[in-house]
């Protein structure tokens, strides 16, 4: 089993997402040449037999309004499945704490995200069933951001599997 979790700044330019670190200047379009794609995680996961990979990070074009706008309109389904399809394998669980061309609510200074207490909160029990989590975890975060938010996943388990804590 392996599990990666991002919380910070993350972007979207296309149909790729990006982790952004806290001194990137994205007013500029070419620095997406030197952020780290997503996929990039779930690559290095491969060889685990079970994977969660977990972005609590906004997927949107930050640089302008009228960007922000465009990835929200050119935002589909089936560009960012495609777009993510990498970050899976059999018996993998990718989390974003919201929807594609979307905003993620911050949390107030100096505490977790609403989505980040909302994951919290699942894991919070003996055990966490992977295939059951999204739904769960949807429904706790649309009732924390007053329907703000979506969390939005992609799953390739086809049987529950429950990860629990050690002895």
């Amino acid at each position: 089993f392996a599990a990666f979790y991002f919380a910070g700044h993350g972007a979207s330019w296309g149909s790729a997402n990006y982790l952004v670190p806290v001194d990137a200047d994205l007013g500029n379009p070419s620095t997406v040449e030197t952020l780290i794609k997503a996929t990039a995680a779930g690559r290095a996961m491969r060889e685990a037999a079970n994977r969660l990979l977990v972005f609590d990070n906004c997927r949107n074009n930050p640089a302008d309004g009228w960007r922000q706008r465009e990835a929200l309109i050119t935002s589909s389904v089936t560009k960012f499945t495609a777009a993510s399809a990498a970050l899976n394998g059999p018996n993998t669980l990718v989390l974003f704490s919201t929807a594609p061309g979307r905003v993620a609510v911050d949390g107030p200074s100096g505490a977790n995200s609403p989505f980040a207490a909302m994951f919290l909160r699942q894991l919070s029990g003996g055990a966490v069933d992977l295939q059951a989590l999204p739904g769960r975890l949807r429904r706790d975060l649309l009732v924390a951001t007053e329907g703000q938010q979506l969390v939005w996943e992609q799953s390739t388990f086809n049987q529950p599997y429950v990860v629990s804590r050690g002895a």
